[in-house]
C-alpha cells in the first residue's frame, strides 16, 4: 500500500495534475496555468471558482471530478502543483487568484443544486477552515489595536515623560490583556486550521503537527504563572 502510494506520487510529479484527469477519462487542453476541459465561456452562463490548497488538493479533486464528469460540465484546474500555488499566491495575476478549480454552469436551474453539491464535497475542509478564519478575525483586531495604539502614541510619548500611564504594557494591565488575547485567538487559529488538512503524506503530517504544536501551549506562553 506505501508503495503505491509512492508511485503515486511520482506519477502526479511527472504528469503534473493531468493524471486526474486521464484517470477519469477526460479530454483537456493546455491553457497556462489551466487543464481545461470543454468551453468555459458562454452566452447566459455561470462560473462557479473553488479554492483549495495544494496539500487537500489529492483527497477531494477525485470525487468532484467525478461529478462534474457526470454532469457533463467544462472545468478548468491547475496544471500541476506550481501552478497550483501560483494561483492560490496571486503571482499567477490578478484574474486567476485564488480560482483552482473553476466549473462553468449553462444553466440557471442547475445552478444551485450543483453549487450545493460542490459544497456537499468539500464540507469537512469547510468546517475547520472556517472555524479557523473566525478566530483570525478577532486576532487581527486585538493586535492592530494593541500595536497601533503602543507604536503611535504610548512610545513616542514615554521617550518624552517614561511615566506610566494607563496605557502602558505592564502584567495584567489592559493592554497587556488585549496582547495576550489575540495570541490565545492566533494559537486557536492554527490549532483548528490542523484538523483542515488531510494527512495524506508525510509533509501533510508535519504541517499538521506543527499547527497542533503552535496551537496547544499557547495559554501557558502568554499567561504565565
Amino acid at each position: 500500500m506505501e508503495q503505491a502510494s509512492v508511485n503515486e506520487k511520482r506519477s502526479v510529479a511527472a504528469l503534473g495534475y493531468s493524471i486526474y484527469l486521464l484517470e477519469q477519462g477526460i479530454t483537456f487542453s493546455h491553457t497556462p496555468p489551466y487543464l481545461i476541459s470543454g468551453a468555459l465561456t458562454g452566452p447566459e452562463s455561470w462560473l462557479i471558482h473553488l479554492s483549495i490548497v495544494s496539500q487537500q488538493f489529492d483527497s477531494y479533486i477525485r470525487p468532484i471530478l467525478d461529478f462534474l464528469k457526470s454532469e457533463g460540465l467544462p472545468l478548468a484546474i491547475p496544471a500541476d502543483a506550481v501552478q497550483h500555488n501560483s494561483i492560490l499566491g496571486g503571482t499567477g495575476g490578478f484574474q486567476f487568484t485564488g480560482k483552482v478549480i473553476s466549473v462553468r454552469v449553462s444553466r440557471t436551474n442547475d445552478l444551485t443544486r450543483i453549487t450545493e453539491k460542490m459544497r456537499d464535497l468539500t464540507r469537512h475542509c469547510r468546517f475547520w477552515s472556517h472555524a479557523a478564519l473566525l478566530f483570525t478575525l478577532p486576532y487581527a483586531t486585538y493586535v492592530i489595536l494593541m500595536y497601533g495604539v503602543q507604536l503611535a502614541t504610548v512610545i513616542p510619548e514615554s521617550l518624552r515623560d517614561p511615566r506610566e500611564t494607563i496605557l502602558t504594557v505592564k502584567p495584567h494591565s489592559i493592554f497587556w490583556t488585549l496582547d495576550a488575547l489575540g495570541f490565545i485567538c492566533m494559537g486557536s487559529s492554527t490549532f483548528l486550521a490542523a484538523f483542515a488538512l488531510e494527512k495524506s503524506d508525510r509533509k501533510a503530517c508535519r504541517l499538521h503537527g506543527f499547527l497542533l504544536a503552535n496551537g496547544l501551549p499557547i495559554s501557558t506562553r502568554v499567561f504565565p504563572p
